[in-house]
């Protein structure tokens, strides 16, 4: 049982054993404050603290005190909506498509563009542009004619196809292409294979 004597002795083990369940993963990262809100209580003077917390975190964000079009404001709505629904990913096209059905929407392709870079900065949002390009390339270049449609129709995706794209259609991503693909992976956009050993036992 919590007690006002014993208060301060639950909510730090608490915490502790919060971190230790986190400590291997990124999130650990964001507990800075160990302020503990008792939801049993009419009003809490930790929340006024905590309050005062977020203020202050969020003033030291780079984009603080940043005017930002007022019209921008129903597509960032729209998206919000979108990731509270779960929605995992949504091409371009459908973000488009909401915000030329919106009343107040964003006039032309650049400035959506500067929006949604804008929302994967403040972590609204993940924005990637395409990574492999579409279907015309292999008649450019048939001598991956065979990987792109083994990747179209099994999703492996091989160096091959990797570097014959990127070295034509993305120098800057090929320069990049181990970092890039450790990325991807860490962000689940594509897995590495697994093997298997004679017992069946997977290894990575």
């Amino acid at each position: 049982m919590v007690t006002a004597k014993n208060r301060q002795k639950v909510i730090d083990e608490y915490f502790m054993k919060l971190r230790q369940m986190l400590k291997s993963k990124p999130l650990v990262l964001h507990l800075m404050d160990d302020i503990a809100i008792d939801n049993t209580l009419e009003s809490d003077p930790s929340l006024e603290k905590l309050k005062r917390r977020i203020f202050e975190l969020a003033s030291q964000q780079p984009y603080w005190g940043e005017e930002k079009p007022a019209r921008w404001l129903p597509l960032e709505q729209a998206i919000m909506t979108m990731r509270d629904s779960d929605v995992k990913v949504a091409p371009l096209s459908l973000i488009e498509e909401i915000n030329r059905s919106s009343s107040v929407k964003i006039e032309d392709r650049g400035e959506l563009e500067l929006f949604l870079n804008f929302q994967h900065d403040i972590g609204t949002i993940l924005y990637f542009k395409s990574l492999i390009t579409a279907k015309t390339f292999i008649k450019q270049h048939p001598t991956i004619t065979e990987e792109w449609f083994e990747f179209e129709e099994t999703g492996q995706l091989t160096h091959k196809l990797i570097d014959a794209i990127w070295t034509k259609e993305k120098p800057d991503f090929h320069d990049n292409k181990e970092y890039l693909l450790l990325v991807m992976v860490k962000l689940n956009i594509i897995a590495k294979p697994m093997s298997y050993t004679m017992d069946g036992e997977s290894v990575k």
